[in-house]
């Protein structure tokens, strides 16, 4: 129903009503005690005469709304577009990935290692996105970043250390990351190792 068919439909009402109040609007009981309205009562019947409220009629009431189009100068509509490209974009780089954890090392995994050498390996599902890079943490330190899913770090000291990697987008900013993998680095040297064997069994 438009505006226009609402405002008649008031008018309608408006006429019905004043017609109805012309003689009054009363209220009784009828012979089973249940309470009636009306304006034509029984002649026997108790009753009360109510005063109705005046009813108000807004005159014209589709002509006040009116349909606006907002002026969209160039401007205004470059950077909506902009907005939502860079929306689009961000919807489509930043979503995170299937896959991402560590290959190698395994958790609280001992590795042997004489000069103190290991490479880390990453699984990344699906492969990484344009724009995107990965950071390897060295016990609590940034120690690699780039495109590759391999690292290698160099002469790390006996005992435990801790292993974690992250991806970031182009801004820098971490999209993902792995948990952080505990890992212990013995020193072991096979010549050396057969030498003391070799004392011992000879004590």
């Amino acid at each position: 129903m438009n505006l226009s068919r609402i405002a008649f439909s008031l008018i309608l009402f408006s006429l019905s009503f004043s017609t109805l109040s012309a003689d009054g609007l009363y209220k009784w009981r009828d012979a089973y005690g249940n309470i009636q309205y009306g304006d034509n009562p029984p002649k026997n019947a108790r009753l009360e005469k109510l005063d109705m409220p005046l009813l108000t009629v807004i005159q014209d009431y589709g002509s006040q709304w009116k349909t606006e189009t907002p002026q969209l100068n160039n401007a205004t509509i470059n950077k909506f577009q902009t907005q939502r490209i860079s929306a689009k974009n961000t919807t489509r780089y930043e979503t995170k990935y299937e896959k991402f954890s560590f290959i190698a090392p395994k958790i609280n995994q001992i590795i042997h290692s004489k000069e103190g050498d290991i490479s880390a390996m990453l699984s990344i599902r699906p492969p990484l996105k344009p724009g995107h890079s990965v950071i390897f943490d060295m016990d609590g330190k940034h120690r690699k970043k780039g495109i590759m899913r391999i690292a290698n770090f160099n002469a790390l000291s006996v005992g435990m250390h801790s292993l974690k990697a992250s991806i970031i987008n182009a801004q820098g900013k971490i999209i993902q990351s792995t948990k952080t993998i505990p890992f212990r680095i013995i020193r072991f040297d096979s010549a050396q190792s057969t030498k003391k064997r070799r004392h011992l069994r000879n004590r």
